[in-house]
């Protein structure tokens, strides 16, 4: 009966949310940031202005290119790809300035530098997060 219970409490809980969109008052666990970020990283659109979507141009398969690189081992490789940034600084820079770092065999100007209007402070944090997680 708990699990019952449970259960139609989760679906009663997906049933109040936006399609991902994350609520500035919402107090997330790690686990509820990386869900998040797996969410919008899928998204095919994102903001007011409908950006092409991380999913689009990036896998997180390794050794799958589709436009930008695979994103499958970022948790390994980010803290070693710029002396003096930790993955997390890494990763935010790429997203809000592309062109700060452009990685072996990829032009610049590809991916556009428009993410720090199309996601709230909240959206880019998850991101983050999910980013992280990626090995």
């Amino acid at each position: 009966m708990k699990s019952l219970a449970l259960i139609l409490f989760s679906l009663i809980l997906l049933g109040c949310t936006d399609g991902g969109k994350i609520e500035k008052t919402e107090k997330l666990t790690v686990n509820n940031l990386i869900a998040q970020g797996k969410l919008i990283f899928n998204r095919k659109h994102l903001g007011k202005n409908k950006v092409v979507g991380c999913v689009l141009c990036h896998s997180t398969k390794k050794g799958v290119v589709i436009i930008g690189p695979s994103l499958a081992g970022l948790s390994i490789r980010a803290p070693h790809i710029v002396p003096n940034e930790d993955a997390r600084q890494y990763i935010s820079k790429a997203i809000l300035n592309p062109d700060a770092y452009i990685v072996e065999g990829f032009l610049p100007g590809t991916m556009l530098a428009t993410f720090e209007d199309a996601l709230t402070k909240e959206e880019m944090n998850a991101l983050v997060e999910y980013l992280l997680q990626l090995d």
